[in-house]
């Protein structure tokens, strides 16, 4: 994501689901943005969609809390906690996974990393790669983003 060239622009580009979370620091972001504004056409659309991190998550109590719970195709039920400790200074915040099966007597356990991205910061990071903002939303229903907004969609351009 942070290098590539695929020698070609595009009129729409995104990316979503908290995915740009992944990249875990803001030169890192950096990185991707120029790729991104090398690549998108001068009347083209850049999308991104992203939570917007809570306080009352990043620094909620060491213990396990629930996630999920879903079943498998083979009707197994299973139940996601999760653990996380989260590193103001970095901003990333270090996450345990626990998916509890039924049947199985130890749950299975994955951790990963996400680079905790609030609305300044990407606003900054956006405008400072060339973009400009066009629309900022709060909700998947298009509601103008605002202190209350769960969601940080911004559709941008050049």
């Amino acid at each position: 994501m942070r290098d590539f060239d695929l020698d070609r622009q595009f009129q729409f580009i995104f990316i979503g689901f908290n995915s740009i979370f992944h990249l875990l620091t803001n030169n890192d972001i950096k990185s991707f943005f120029k790729c991104v504004h090398a690549h998108l056409a001068d009347s083209g659309t850049f999308l991104i969609d992203m939570f917007v991190p809570n306080p009352l998550f990043l620094y909620r109590d060491q213990q396990k809390h629930y996630v999920m719970e879903f079943d498998y195709p083979n009707d197994d039920h299973c139940i996601v906690s999760e653990i996380n400790d989260y590193d103001n200074e970095s901003q990333i915040n270090h996450i345990h996974w626990y998916f509890n099966t039924d049947g199985k007597d130890e749950p299975d356990e994955y951790e990963f990393d996400m680079h905790m991205i609030f609305p300044d910061t990407m606003d900054r990071l956006l405008t400072d790669a060339g973009f400009v903002i066009r629309k900022k939303y709060g909700d998947y229903d298009k509601t103008p983003f605002g202190p209350e907004s769960n969601l940080q969609i911004y559709v941008c351009g050049k």
